[in-house]
C-alpha cells in the first residue's frame, strides 16, 4: 500500500507542472520555476529512492519514514518558494 502511495505521488508530481506549462500566463510561470527548482527534483529524487528501496526491500527499513519526511518537506518548502501567485503579474499583459 506505501508503495502505491509514493508511485502515485510521484506521478502526480511529475504530471502538475507539465499541465501548468499549457495554461495561462503565470500557471506557465509556476511550471518553469518548479522545473528549475532544485527543491523539486530534490524532492521527486528522494521520492524515487524511497520507493527503489521498497522495492528492493520488499519491507519498510527503520529509517525509510524519516527519508521520505524529509523529502517531503523539500517538497513542501519547494510548493511555498516556486510557486507564482497571480498577484505577480496583476495589470501586466496576458
Amino acid at each position: 500500500m506505501v508503495a502505491g502511495l509514493m508511485v502515485v505521488g510521484l506521478v502526480l508530481n511529475l504530471v502538475a507542472p507539465c499541465v501548468w506549462m499549457s495554461g495561462g500566463t503565470v500557471m506557465r510561470m509556476t511550471g518553469a520555476a518548479w522545473f528549475g527548482s532544485m527543491l523539486y527534483w530534490g524532492h521527486l529524487a528522494v521520492m524515487a529512492a524511497c520507493l527503489g528501496v521498497l522495492a528492493r526491500t520488499k519491507t519498510i527499513p527503520v529509517w525509510l519514514p524519516v527519508l521520505a519526511l524529509a523529502g517531503e518537506l523539500i517538497g513542501r518548502a519547494g510548493f511555498f518558494a516556486d510557486t507564482i501567485h497571480t498577484a505577480t503579474n496583476m495589470g501586466g499583459l496576458y
